[in-house]
């Protein structure tokens, strides 16, 4: 009666790994730098496109930029609902007008996997602490168990611990056990070392 792991799992447990799901990957970080590279100046320049290239470079520049808006459409990236992509290859708007379509919509697409990363954050991090409240009297707890039992790295469990809870895995799990441990020496008739073992103290 420990509580099952998977009970508490995400549900992007199914042959995949919660770790890389829970987290912005480098590749979606990347989105902007892949076109910014294929063109730095047109990327770097504040004013947008004015005087980077010639007509046909800029607009083989935008089409390079909506292919690649496209196949992040098709690949179901957030951000997408309202960017109006239509526009980005309308050659009667200036190319300048059609460039802050782009902007927009990349900006749009990092707001929306920030948003998802957040999301996912927050849920395996709530998945993990229900998880440690129905198995904190088993005395073999530790960080290496949870990790194990979602699935993650060990590295990765304490530092996303300590990020969304603000104090280290095995600090909270003391501070839990002695919240309930003095729980029951108010509530019951128990003797410490009772209580100490149904807190998860000793064998």
């Amino acid at each position: 009666g420990w509580g099952s792991p998977e009970r508490h799992r995400p549900h992007c447990w199914n042959n995949r790994n919660c770790e890389k799901d829970a987290v912005i990957t480098r590749q979606d970080m990347a989105v902007p730098q892949l076109a910014a590279s294929r063109q730095p100046s047109a990327f770097a320049a504040t004013s947008g496109l004015a005087g980077h290239g010639s007509p046909a470079d800029q607009q083989a520049l935008l089409s390079s930029l909506h292919l690649t808006l496209m196949r992040l459409r098709a690949e179901g990236r957030e951000g997408f609902e309202t960017a109006d992509l239509s526009r980005i290859q309308d050659t009667s708007e200036p190319a300048e007008i059609r460039f802050s379509f782009v902007r927009q919509a990349f900006t749009k697409i990092a707001s929306g996997i920030a948003s998802h990363r957040k999301k996912r954050k927050q849920m395996l991090v709530d998945q993990i602490l229900s998880y440690l409240h129905e198995t904190s009297s088993r005395a073999t707890l530790n960080l290496s168990m949870v990790a194990t039992a979602f699935g993650l790295k060990e590295s990765y469990l304490y530092h996303l611990f300590k990020e969304s809870v603000g104090t280290s895995f095995s600090s909270y799990l003391e501070s839990m056990r002695i919240e309930r441990a003095q729980a029951l020496l108010r509530t019951t008739s128990s003797s410490v070392d009772e209580i100490g073992k149904a807190v998860g103290y000793g064998s």
